[in-house]
């Protein structure tokens, strides 16, 4: 505060700061002008997507701290993943609008959007989904800006998930159901990123039909052990690797990781297309 104040006693002698007259202001019209430059200059304005993104990574740290709020955290979570992750990847979305854009849908998205400000019930998703879609899909038409929107969107959804990840009790948070989907829906990601942190989402239910197996499908989503492991990690009845008991619980994960792996090598730019 002090080498600010000293620096601008430096800039301004004749009473003026950032070139305004405070010489009467006063102190409410000196706080005034400093307000006015810090949301008026380009070096104060705030990133809030990013600071969004570091406060999600800073809760990974102290999730035992954060876990009691998930009244708080899942609605956000989930809001996320329909207004803002599900228009920037249509690989993954439920649905995608493909009406016109003109002046009138582009209102009623802006309309739709501050009502989902406003509100923070689930119920009202499925609908401000469909809105939000309406608002702002041209700029992901665009191949370029497609593949970097996508790359953004899914590594703030990886922080998102890597905090639900690390609670101790995932059958207690608030709206688990539609949790729990989520995660078993985005196993089949063809982001290997996504489905690590999805698997590890799944994993914290420390369900003992699929805990036992945790090294073996975490070697499944790792390019150097793929190959020996889905050799060596065999799912027959015959074999003993897998217990009679288990299966109908690990077998839909296990084929939601393999579909996922699928879906990464195949392309217009890979070998794997004409053969998947």
């Amino acid at each position: 505060k002090e080498l600010q104040e000293e620096e601008l006693n430096e800039e301004a002698p004749n009473s003026q700061i950032h070139g305004i007259d405070v010489s009467n202001a006063g102190d409410v019209g000196i706080l005034y002008v400093d307000m006015l430059k810090c949301k008026t200059d380009l070096n104060y304005r705030t990133d809030y997507t990013n600071f969004r993104f570091l406060l999600w990574k800073a809760m990974s740290l102290f999730p035992d701290r954060v876990e009691p709020r998930s009244r708080e955290l899942s609605p956000l979570l989930l809001r996320f993943i329909s207004n803002e992750y599900y228009p920037a990847d249509f690989l993954v979305a439920p649905s995608q609008d493909l009406r016109k854009k003109g002046k009138d849908n582009a209102k009623s998205g802006v309309e739709a959007k501050s009502g989902a400000e406003e509100s923070v019930t689930l119920e009202e998703d499925a609908v401000m989904e469909e809105e939000d879609n309406a608002e702002s899909d041209e700029p992901y038409n665009t191949g370029l800006q497609t593949k970097k929107t996508r790359r953004a969107a899914s590594k703030q959804l990886i922080e998102h998930l890597k905090v639900f990840s690390k609670f101790s009790n995932p059958r207690a948070l608030f709206l688990e159901p539609k949790l729990h989907d989520l995660y078993t829906q985005l196993l089949c990601h063809q982001d290997q990123n996504v489905q690590k942190v999805a698997l590890d989402c799944v994993l914290s239910y420390k369900h003992p039909h699929i805990l036992p197996y945790k090294e073996n499908l975490q070697r499944l989503l790792e390019d150097k052990s793929f190959k020996e492991e889905i050799v060596n990690f065999s799912i027959s009845e015959e074999n003993a690797i897998v217990k009679p008991m288990h299966r109908s619980d690990l077998i839909p994960v296990l084929l939601r990781i393999l579909y996922g792996r699928m879906r990464s090598k195949t392309g217009s730019k890979t070998q794997g297309r004409s053969a998947a």
